[in-house]
């Protein structure tokens, strides 16, 4: 659908919607979008994927420090919870960490 977009000025031009989907509906609606795109030629798509892709994903020097931070962020916000985790089951190795 990010294709389609290309040639209009807006969602409501080229009659799409942006919604967010009841749990019950994913299904269906997901294996709708694959039968829809399954006939499409797949060189095609894999082109204007890595196009996508090109224009889009930033290069690896610019990438990997914001990964790391975020895979940082992740992990202690994770160590946090499991020492709060241990502190609530009386562990006194938490107690020492903290």
């Amino acid at each position: 659908m990010s294709a389609v977009l290309l040639f209009f000025e807006d969602p409501q031009t080229a009659n799409l919607k942006n919604c967010a989907l009841p749990d019950g509906e994913l299904n269906g609606s997901v294996d709708a979008l694959a039968r829809r795109i399954a006939p499409f030629d797949h060189e095609a798509i894999a082109v204007f994927k890595n196009l996508i892709d090109l224009v889009s994903m930033l290069p690896d020097e610019k990438m990997h420090p914001i990964w790391d931070a975020f895979t940082a962020t992740v992990l202690r916000l994770v160590y946090r919870r499991w020492l709060r985790f241990r502190e609530g089951c009386g562990s006194p190795v938490a107690s020492k960490i903290a």
